[in-house]
């Protein structure tokens, strides 16, 4: 088995993991939960159509590129319902719905569907870090009462801040370390699949604890 296929049934079996235990939370009538879960169901899919695409003409980034915008505008539809001043104003709709729009105009004129988008995924990074950090300020003012570390969204966003600030570097650089610096590609793929598997390992350690957690107004 080659390293690609052994980082291929890692990651796949981490996404999941992840798949598997948000049926725990199904009948969960939070809205912003709901969208998690089809989050993370698109986003396995999305692995599965890419490696398709990897075997059958070499090249998976036409598949990432188009997706990458969509992933964007569902973690906005997440904070849009989860961030508690975001639902009236519906400003996480206008955030994802801003970010669909510059990432295909990316995709299709400024990079190139068969390249690697880096240029967005480094956007992509910055505006959910900056959802992440306001997510948590919006639970500190919202209930005296909240322990954090009892919230699925203080933990769910934790996950989130952990993988694109993980990521915001790389994609920011991965021309450069490839190709300039000369650093392996081996090397870059190993860090994006521990960062992976962290994440979506967390994400089912969410769904197996939830009924556990305490929510804050029904989100």
């Amino acid at each position: 088995m080659s390293h690609y296929e052994i980082r291929l049934l890692l990651g796949g079996l981490a996404m999941s993991f992840a798949v598997v235990t948000s049926m725990l939370v199904r009948k969960e009538k939070s809205v912003s939960i709901k969208i998690l879960m089809l989050l993370i169901v698109l986003t396995l899919l999305n692995e599965i159509i890419a490696t398709i695409y990897a075997y059958k003409i070499g090249n998976s980034n036409i598949i990432y590129g188009f997706y990458n915008p969509i992933e964007l505008f569902l973690i906005c539809l997440y904070y849009n319902y989860s961030i508690d001043n975001f639902t009236q104003g519906r400003i996480g709709i206008v955030i994802g719905t801003f970010g669909l729009l510059i990432g295909y105009v990316n995709y299709f004129i400024i990079q190139s569907p068969w390249e690697l988008n880096n240029f967005y995924l480094l956007f992509e990074s910055l505006v959910v870090v900056f959802l992440c950090l306001y997510s948590f300020y919006r639970l500190l003012l919202s209930d005296d009462n909240l322990i954090l570390t009892r919230s699925p969204h203080f933990w769910v966003t934790s996950n989130f801040l952990f993988y694109w600030t993980s990521t915001l570097f790389l994609w920011g650089t991965y021309g450069y370390l490839t190709k300039t610096a000369g650093i392996a590609n081996d090397i870059l793929l190993n860090v994006l699949l521990i960062v992976n598997m962290i994440t979506y390992l967390g994400f089912g350690s969410i769904f197996i604890l939830y009924n556990k957690m305490q929510t804050v107004n029904g989100r």
